[in-house]
Parts: C-alpha cells; structure tokens; sequence
C-alpha cells in the first residue's frame, strides 16, 4: 500500500502504512521519514556538531549524503527557510554545538575539511559502496564549496 503523508512534525515527514508480517497478518504503522531537504541541512549541522565535539568515527557518511543530495536540492529561499529552521531546532539540543547562536557553519566545514578530520572514517565506512563509490577527495570538494557559499551563515 502507497504511504499517506501527514503532517510535519520536527522536521521528519509522518507516513502511514500498511505492512504485511506474513502471509496472514497485515499491521499498520506510523514511520517518521526525513525528505531530502531535511536530512540535507541536518547532515551539514551533524558534520559540524561531530568535529566540535571531536567525533569522527562511523559521524563520515553525511559526507557521502550531502554529495549525493547536492543535486537534488532546490536552493531557494524555501530552503534558506528550511535552513533556520533546522538550526533552531537543533539549537535547543544540548548535543548540537555548530546551530548555537553565533557559530559560524562554514568555518567550522572549513576546519575540518582541512585538518581532513572524516578521512579515515570516510574510507573506512564507504569502501563497500564499489557501485556508487564516491572519493573523500570529491566529498570535501563539496563541502569547500558548502563553505564558500552563504547557506549556512546565520
């Protein structure tokens, strides 16, 4: 059965289906699903939080999302939206350093970038994607320009 959207609630889109466990038994169930636009803009604050707080292993893979998503993301001011709004809502958790009011996002993408702080992780958790294999190199060349831009800037 095709999900029924719901309503937002804390960034994850709510989708109602029906799934089957067994040949006899059908259960309905509720799942949380983050949209692109969502997980775009939670991966680079995670990247950021991580680095802050000195966190790399197994942290790499929102490189391989943000490059994967770059393309699919419509950066307009509905975006730029969505942006501050993740931020705020990040910034209320204690875990979340990079959304804290005058931290700067893309010195920080900037920082690690540089200091290749995700390498090892980065190769580490996606030496098995030989399908869709993207280099580290390609990632931080992605995130330089993240950083370059005026995305993230509060």
């Amino acid at each position: 059965m095709a999900p029924k959207t719901m309503a937002r609630q804390s960034h994850l889109q709510l989708h109602h289906m029906r799934v089957k466990l067994d040949s006899d038994s059908l259960v309905d169930m509720s799942v949380g699903l983050m949209i692109n636009d969502d997980l775009y803009a939670y991966s680079n604050f995670a990247l950021c939080d991580y680095f802050m707080q000195g966190r790399a292993k197994r942290c790499s893979r929102h490189l391989y999302d943000i490059y994967k998503l770059s393309p699919l993301i419509k950066f307009d001011e509905k975006f730029l939206i969505l942006v501050g709004e993740v931020r705020k809502h990040r910034a209320q958790m204690s875990i979340c350093p990079s959304a804290m009011p005058g931290v700067h996002v893309p010195e920080i993408i900037t920082q690690f970038c540089d200091n290749d702080f995700y390498e090892k992780d980065y190769e580490d958790i996606t030496s098995y994607f030989s399908a869709d294999y993207v280099s580290y190199k390609d990632t931080i060349a992605k995130m330089r320009e993240i950083a370059t831009g005026s995305l993230f800037i509060e």
